[in-house]
């Protein structure tokens, strides 16, 4: 699953926190701010590439700076990564198997 919303840096943030309380693992986060967006080109290509579809609106948060939560135990897989892009008021949320 991977989607992206707009808003307000609070709403943002709010919604992220939401989306972690709602997973169905109830899987704590960590909260790493003033980070790279960790969808890089390299990562965006790969899930192009594994689920056969087209991302670009995913690329353009490549170069920004923001917000990152992910599973505070490192899980990658059914556990959501969300970058919140403060500058652009943009959130993205990935969630692989």
């Amino acid at each position: 699953m991977a989607y992206a919303v707009d808003g307000t840096p609070e709403d943002l943030a709010s919604f992220a926190q939401t989306e972690f309380a709602a997973h169905w693992a109830n899987i704590d986060y960590t909260l790493e701010a003033n980070s790279s967006s960790p969808f890089d080109a390299e990562y965006v290509a790969m899930l192009e590439r594994a689920y056969s579809v087209n991302l670009d609106w995913l690329s353009k948060s490549a170069n920004a700076t923001g917000s990152v939560y992910r599973s505070s135990k490192e899980h990658s897989s059914h556990t959501p990564t969300i970058f919140v892009d403060s500058e652009n008021g943009v959130l993205y949320f990935v969630m692989t198997d």
